[in-house]
């Protein structure tokens, strides 16, 4: 049981660790889309999908209550409010009502943070930690929860989905400059650039890349947008439709 909340610090970036984890949880989501787009009806594509959601949620919701029971929680970077952190809950709701507004918002929040995540992770601790288990269960619920309202559901992105999720973005990103400034922490790395290697290395010092990444942001955003929008022409085939029995 050490093994599951004691702190190891062993996870590097690209090691074998990291590409096992990788491939393990880009399985488990291509059978999500598989499964949802050929195999369910409407009620199960609603009802395994939340399923999912609230799995790596309360994984999320789980992890202070650990931190706090073995002695490791710290106010200033374990409370839920990171960008990856605070989402699933948002998407608990998007997918289970289908709201496909607020799926264009959080869609690009997700392929832009969680995805990118996957590849160059803020991980510390290696399997079976709790926090690692954690991690991977949250990005890549994330990342393919995303992929699951486009694949699955149907849903066609707009280029003001761009627009708007930039802006709720900024708006999220100015509260929690806010909430850091009282709180002294680093949640949305909005005060710091994260301790372990990612894109971030490649901007500036603090704070020129809070503006080096406006429009890095928004060209991402545009050419995630682009990419599938692009691929949604493509078929891959036939969805099956499935009646729901009355």
């Amino acid at each position: 049981m050490e093994s599951f909340y004691v702190y190891n610090n062993s996870f590097d970036v690209f090691t074998l660790e990291h590409l096992i984890s990788f491939i393990v949880w880009i399985t488990i989501g291509m059978s999500l889309l598989y499964f949802g787009r050929t195999k369910w009806n409407e009620d199960q594509q609603r009802k395994y999908i939340t399923w999912f959601v609230l799995f790596y949620l309360l994984n999320q919701w789980a992890d202070p209550f650990l931190k706090s029971k073995f002695g490791h929680f710290e106010m200033e970077k374990d409370l839920p409010l990171h960008l990856c952190n605070v989402t699933p809950l948002f998407m608990l709701l998007v997918m289970h009502y289908k709201s496909r507004f607020w799926f264009g918002i959080f869609f690009f929040w997700i392929m832009c943070a969680s995805a990118q995540a996957l590849f160059t992770p803020t991980l510390e601790q290696s399997f079976p930690h709790f926090e690692h288990i954690r991690y991977w269960a949250v990005h890549a619920g994330l990342t393919f929860t995303a992929l699951y309202g486009v694949v699955v559901y149907g849903w066609k992105l707009k280029y003001k989905d761009v627009i708007y999720s930039f802006i709720a973005l900024n708006v999220g990103a100015g509260i929690m400059h806010l909430v850091n400034m009282y709180m002294n922490s680093n949640y949305w790395f909005t005060m710091a650039k994260p301790a372990s290697p990612t894109f971030y290395d490649l901007l500036g010092p603090w704070p020129d890349y809070m503006f080096q990444l406006e429009p890095i942001t928004l060209l991402i955003f545009s050419i995630m947008y682009l990419i599938v929008t692009g691929l949604s022409k493509i078929k891959l085939g036939t969805a099956k439709t499935l009646k729901t029995t009355p």
